[in-house]
């Protein structure tokens, strides 16, 4: 079995769950393997996932944990995390090779033309519900009027963002051409609290979200929720 010959909707669920938060890591910095980890809260996300890979990859791989994890704050705050865990080098080392820098002691997953190239619209909504949020808060626009008063009008201003702080601003521009190509919504690349970001406003949302609610599960429809945001 090599990953180059699955169906091309197969590999690009697989190609899917590795932009956002799955990877190809190192064990022993020589053997290859495949990782998903979630919080407890998306363990139903995962284990989605995991049904749709042990298909794919024609393993019977089980959930691993509850893991006690520190969130990496001086606070020391730690959180519930489980893990998708398959391990085989031959298999997963052409695409690590392809598709990942190593320095000795880190690896980093890089995005190209080659990557993208095929992706659907399940890939996107995957990476949607990995690193997509929808962001509301309450505005008041002031209008004065021509006797002097001023007129307040509430409403409620929304915005969608993917985080990939994992790539170049160049890989991130890459991914936002592939959106548009699937979509016809062309998201804008920005930084945030020194983390770079793709970002779409009210209106963009309201075509975006319904293209990608269709290959999103009953288990992360939040994602897809636009109710609060009133752009319906």
């Amino acid at each position: 079995m090599e990953l180059d010959n699955l169906d091309a909707a197969d590999q690009a669920f697989l190609k899917g769950c590795l932009i956002g938060d799955g990877w190809l890591g190192l064990q022993r910095r020589q053997y290859v393997h495949l990782r998903i980890g979630h919080c407890e809260a998306q363990l139903p996300w995962l284990q989605w996932k995991a049904e749709r890979l042990n298909r794919i990859l024609r393993r019977d791989r089980r959930i691993l944990g509850p893991y006690v994890q520190g969130d990496g704050s001086s606070s020391g705050k730690k959180h519930i995390s489980y893990l998708y865990s398959v391990d085989d080098h031959q298999l997963f080392k052409p695409w690590y090779d392809r598709w990942y820098e190593h320095d000795g002691r880190r690896s980093r997953k890089k995005i190209d033309k080659a990557y993208l190239n095929g992706l659907d619209m399940q890939a996107l909504a995957i990476l949607w519900c990995d690193d997509g949020s929808i962001y509301s808060s309450n505005r008041v626009k002031k209008h004065r009027c021509k006797d002097g008063s001023i007129h307040e009008y509430p409403y409620v201003e929304a915005r969608g963002t993917i985080a990939l702080c994992s790539f170049t601003d160049h890989e991130n521009q890459l991914i936002a051409d592939w959106i548009y190509s699937l979509t016809g919504v062309r998201f804008s690349h920005y930084s945030s609290k020194g983390y770079p970001l793709l970002g779409i406003g009210k209106q963009a949302l309201k075509e975006f979200i319904p293209q990608v609610d269709p290959y999103i599960p009953d288990c992360m429809k939040r994602k897809a929720d636009l109710s609060h945001c009133r752009v319906r």
